[in-house]
This record gives structure tokens, C-alpha cells and sequence, in this order.
């Protein structure tokens, strides 16, 4: 779940779906973040460059039911990590 180490950490709650979409809630606002999506080998399948805001959707679109990884990067700074589960 989301880093809480230090006042610059994001949090968010553990995230399951099994609708198109999971919306990521920040508590403060990120500028200019990247958002990656990592698949259970590692591999980046999908990145999303200058987020801004408190929320992003994330669409499930080409992706397969599973467990991905989600990293929130910001000025290249690794403020948050969380898991989401995409159900059929």
C-alpha cells in the first residue's frame, strides 16, 4: 500500500476491480507526475507521463485479469507504490 515514511508520501486505499476503470485518490495534489503500471514479472505495461491533480483513472482497457503494481513518480522522486487487482 501507499508510503506513509514522510509528509511528502501519497496514500491511497488497496484497489480491486472488476470494472473498466480503478481511480487512484491522492491526498495532496502530485504536478507533472509518471504514473507506471508494472505487470507480476516486472515489466512496465503501461506509463503515463504529466499527471497533475489529485485523482487518476486508471482504464483497464488491453490489460489481462491480474495483479499490477503502480508507481507514482515526481521530479524523480518515487513517492508512492501501491498493488491493484483487475478481475474479469
Amino acid at each position: 500500500h501507499w508510503m506513509n515514511s514522510s509528509i511528502r508520501r501519497l496514500q491511497s486505499s488497496a484497489l480491486s476491480s472488476n470494472s473498466s476503470s480503478i481511480t487512484l485518490s491522492f491526498n495532496r495534489d502530485v504536478v507533472q507526475a509518471q504514473i507506471d503500471i508494472y505487470d507480476t514479472k516486472g515489466q512496465c505495461v503501461r506509463r503515463t507521463n504529466g499527471v497533475s491533480g489529485n485523482s487518476f483513472v486508471i482504464e483497464k482497457q488491453n490489460l489481462p485479469a491480474g495483479i499490477y503494481f503502480i508507481t507514482v513518480i515526481q521530479s524523480g522522486e518515487l513517492l508512492a507504490t501501491e498493488t491493484i487487482i483487475f478481475t474479469e
